[in-house]
């Protein structure tokens, strides 16, 4: 298998998927009525939460890299060229990857639509930019 990707693109994807869920989960975004559906409040986060806050970054960070990587072996191997073939590949993965298995685990476990949709609605974004940024910089 060819594993050569442009490992700048990969870098960059990577850290705009982080800052996307930084701000995605931020009270600039979705912060309130996420923490509302989830019934919990900033005085929830107590010094064991905020200990492990760094660590939590540090794989949220790793994940996005590892995200990104994938993608581009995905780009590459498929021959995307183009934006409209990203948007495609993107959304398929969002939808059928991601959108399908969490429906059933958050009917299952009772969650609400609304946090369905934040919870949703970053992953599905950021793998679109993602990939629209390694179809235009290959």
């Amino acid at each position: 298998m060819d594993w050569s990707v442009n490992w700048w693109a990969v870098l960059v994807a990577g850290l705009i998927y982080f800052v996307l869920g930084w701000v995605w989960f931020s009270p600039v975004l979705f912060a309130k009525p996420w923490m509302a559906e989830l019934k919990i409040s900033p005085a929830h986060m107590n010094e064991d939460a905020r200990k492990r806050m760094p660590f939590l970054m540090a794989g949220a960070l790793l994940t996005g890299l590892l995200l990104a990587w994938v993608l581009a072996l995905l780009v590459h191997r498929l021959h995307l060229e183009t934006i409209a073939g990203a948007i495609r590949l993107s959304l398929a993965l969002g939808l059928l990857v991601l959108a399908a298995p969490m429906a059933n685990s958050y009917a299952f476990s009772g969650r609400s639509l609304k946090l369905y949709l934040i919870d949703l609605g970053m992953p599905v974004v950021g793998i679109v930019v993602m990939t629209v940024l390694l179809v235009a910089w290959p």
